[in-house]
């Protein structure tokens, strides 16, 4: 099993259209997801991105333990717990 932290607080914005391209991938990704992930966060600053993934994990809940933080010492704790358990 593995985790991951995505640290986007320096990005600026995120196309629209990303949030139906991770919604895609998430379902296509699923049975690989269950096998192999542990846990996942991502750290953002931008209230856009915020807004954005809120809306793509009403339309695709996410398989495995999720994280969306401003911080990435949380992030990190976080994903190590999950990956620590496994």
């Amino acid at each position: 099993p593995f985790s991951f932290v995505v640290d986007s607080t320096e990005s600026n914005g995120i196309p629209l259209k990303s949030g139906l391209t991770i919604i895609s991938w998430m379902k296509k990704s699923n049975p690989l997801i269950i096998e192999t992930l542990s846990a996942s966060a991502i750290v953002f600053k931008n209230p856009k991105i915020a807004a954005l993934l809120s809306w793509v994990f009403q339309k695709q809940k996410p398989s495995k333990p999720n994280l969306i933080t401003t911080d990435i010492k949380e992030a990190l704790l976080f994903t190590s717990k999950h990956l620590q358990n496994n």
